[in-house]
């Protein structure tokens, strides 16, 4: 984290505003204890502060889905939140095939919780397998993660029947006795 004060020294009964920047990638979530000081050559004040790090993950399941043409699947997309984190996430997915289609309910997630990714496909859609992202982004931050879609083309087969008609006479027998 980078700490920088603007304006950096001050006179008395002015102020200075404290601003910290996080790196995403290096900077554990966490809560930290800060103490400011400030001094004008022969008098020293502190005060304390704490700063939050709060941060979100992204996983889905299951790992992989298997497809026909012209049917859909599903993925469960979850937000974990890290140290108390509380914004809004927003669900994003990349990588389908073309010809396919997709969509997050709900589209964003706020803190922790799931979203349900459904994927459509037609007739015209590659076949083949693929490898999602599904990403969240709050702010600044973006997580993400991978699943695998595979995409089969649609079972051929032809049905037919033999004959193609055929006509069966149905014969009634009565039987009755009379005493």
């Amino acid at each position: 984290a980078v700490a920088t004060f603007t304006p950096a020294s001050v006179s008395a009964g002015a102020s200075s505003s404290l601003s910290i920047t996080t790196n995403s990638a290096t900077t554990p979530v966490g809560s930290y204890a800060l103490t400011i000081t400030g001094n004008d050559g022969s008098v020293t004040r502190t005060a304390n502060a704490t700063l939050v790090v709060r941060d979100f993950t992204v996983s889905a399941s299951p790992a992989s889905q298997t497809v026909s043409l012209g049917a859909g699947t599903s993925f469960t997309a979850t937000v974990g939140a890290l140290n108390g984190f509380n914004s809004s996430v927003a669900l994003s997915v990349s990588g389908l095939p073309s010809g396919a289609t997709a969509s997050f309910s709900p589209a964003s997630v706020t803190g922790a919780g799931n979203s349900t990714l459904t994927i459509s496909t037609t007739g015209t859609t590659a076949t083949g397998t693929f490898t999602l992202t599904i990403t969240g982004t709050s702010g600044g931050l973006t997580r993400s993660t991978t699943v695998s879609l595979t995409v089969n083309a649609a079972p051929n087969f032809t049905l037919s029947a033999t004959p193609t008609s055929r006509t069966d006479r149905k014969s009634t027998r009565l039987n009755s006795s009379h005493t």
